[in-house]
């Protein structure tokens, strides 16, 4: 049986896209997507519990700027993935070094720790298991969003994280381009 996290993916992919080029979506928000400049939801506790919270990843309490640090290292070993699978090997097994499971009475494995500890725990699991899934894992190809995202298609050609959102964008400039006004 494989290992799994309590928590789902999508959680591991939110941080993995917590930090935003120009024309990342601000997804979450009451008015639907919007662009946003590029910037950083983990530069500090307060933007990183306010985009989380929308993500869907609700903790009690604001993180420590060592939660801070650690969950931008997952960040980057899930975008290694796709560039360097050796460096997502050493940085999973450096962030690994420092957490501690238990297995629950159902065979089920439970990090020691609680809170914003308990959460990045998780996030290792889901890590290890994005590895399994690593040949579906893209990169969008808006060339100013970057966000990753599992493909799901069945013949695996999807291009962008939405196509609502940077595949409409995609179009749009495409036929702008083809339509400019000489």
């Amino acid at each position: 049986m494989p290992i799994t996290s309590p928590r789902p993916l999508d959680h591991l992919l939110a941080v993995a896209n917590s930090y935003h080029e120009p024309e990342a979506r601000d997804v979450g928000s009451l008015d639907g997507a919007h662009w946003i400049p590029a910037h950083d939801h983990l530069d500090s506790s307060e933007t990183a519990v306010e985009f989380l919270s929308r993500m869907g990843i609700r903790l009690g309490s604001a993180p420590t700027r060592s939660h801070l640090d650690r969950l931008r290292l997952v960040r980057q070993a899930a975008r290694a993935l796709l560039t360097s699978p050796s460096s997502y090997q050493r940085q999973l097994g450096h962030l690994l070094e420092s957490v501690v499971y238990r297995l629950d009475s159902h065979g089920r494995l439970k990090p020691v720790g609680d809170q914003w500890d308990g959460l990045i725990a998780d996030l290792l699991v889901s890590l290890i298991e994005l590895g399994d899934r690593a040949p579906r894992l893209k990169v969008c190809a808006n060339d100013q969003c970057h966000w990753l995202f599992l493909d799901g298609s069945k013949n695996r050609s999807r291009q962008w994280c939405g196509a609502a959102t940077c595949g409409n964008r995609e179009r749009v400039r495409r036929f702008r381009s083809r339509h400019e006004v000489r």
